[in-house]
């Protein structure tokens, strides 16, 4: 009960801020997310092993399951198709989160007023 009470003094203090801050920590993860992915990716490209350069066409008709689906991470975190296509989601998300954020921010303020009118009343 106490804290449910001090939780809606917050929100009428710096319910902006919280949103904001979340807002901006969301875009700070996919950003840094996006940066070490294709700097893996750019770390397995550079070396020259055959587990760096395992493509999915190298697979033949001989396919099974034990040979895509496996146990050993290992052979996932030195696939460098997975970190490209890790790294391309990333910064597709990040772009459409912010062109998002952008063009509704006027949106997100109208929320926060109704966020810290809401936490006055109740």
């Amino acid at each position: 009960m106490v804290i449910s009470f001090l939780w809606i003094l917050l929100l009428q203090i710096i319910a902006g801020f919280m949103v904001w801050l979340s807002v901006l920590a969301v875009l700070a993860i996919l950003i840094t997310l996006s940066y070490l992915s294709g700097t893996q990716y750019m770390y397995l490209r550079s070396l020259k092993t055959e587990a760096a350069d395992e493509d999915l066409n190298d697979h033949s008709l001989n396919i099974d399951a034990t040979t895509i689906f496996t146990t050993n991470f290992d052979n996932y975190l030195n696939n460098k198709t997975l970190w490209l296509g890790l790294s391309i989601c990333f910064a597709f998300s990040t772009v459409i989160l912010f062109l998002t954020f952008v063009f509704l921010r006027n949106r997100i303020k109208i929320a926060i007023s109704l966020i810290e009118e809401a936490s006055k009343y109740v």
